[in-house]
Formats: C-alpha cells, structure tokens, sequence
C-alpha cells in the first residue's frame, strides 16, 4: 500500500465513520486527522499540509463543497487529492461540480476494502502523473 509517510484528514460530523475511516487508514501506515466540520478543517490547512482529504459531501456549516472551494483559493494543488463521502443521491449541480472539478467520491456505507482500493488508485493516479 501507498499509505505509509501520508497524512490523511477525515472531514465528517459522523463521529463513528470517521473513526473506522481513521482506523482502516492508520492500519496500513497513513497518518490520520479527524475533523468534525467543515470549518474545523479549514482551521486545520492553515498549519498541515495533508496528502488526501476524505470530506463528507453534506455537513452542517461548511459543507464538503465549501471546503474545497477555501482549500483550493489557499492551496490549489490540495483539491487534487479530495475524496467526497456521501450516502445522499447526488443532485445534478453536484455531479456536474464533480465532473468539472474531476472530483472522486464514493457512496456510504462503503467497506474497509473499497476505501483502501479507491485511496490506492488516488495515490497510484498521482504517481503515474508524477512521472
């Protein structure tokens, strides 16, 4: 796995899937950080860097789309690494937000496996394009 050395923040007010999303990552050698809102994130950018952010698309406050937005006018080359969690259907205006931005995201309820796989593909992509 491409895990060990990341540093991995988990944005999601559900304090339960965050911590098994935090447990899966941290198991195969990532480095995980848990925020419970959008806002609590932004805090944290401002003094970490993170290789991959797993944002839960609809929160209180600042939602999963906000966050990108800050994240990118701070740090552009960040929204690269963002990976959406959901469990509601997807509007068209937040498709077409995943679509122009070429956003990943993945459907709750979701296996430790189907975590481990997308993440794997995430930092496989940006190695291919590294080289």
């Amino acid at each position: 796995r491409r895990l060990v050395g990341k540093a991995i923040i988990v944005v999601d007010n559900e304090g339960q899937i965050a911590e098994l999303v935090k447990e899966t990552l941290t198991r195969h050698g990532a480095t995980v950080h848990i925020a419970d809102s959008g806002s609590d994130a932004y805090e944290r950018f401002k003094t970490q860097a993170y290789d991959l952010v797993i944002c839960d698309r609809h929160m209180p406050g600042l939602s999963g789309q906000g966050l990108y937005r800050l994240v990118q006018d701070m740090d552009p080359q960040s929204t690269q690494r963002f990976l959406f969690v959901t469990t509601d259907p997807i509007p068209a205006d937040t498709r077409q937000f995943f679509s122009e931005h070429r956003v990943h995201f993945m459907r709750k309820p979701f296996n430790s496996q189907d975590l481990l796989n997308t993440v794997d593909r995430l930092f496989s992509r940006d190695e291919r394009q590294d080289s």
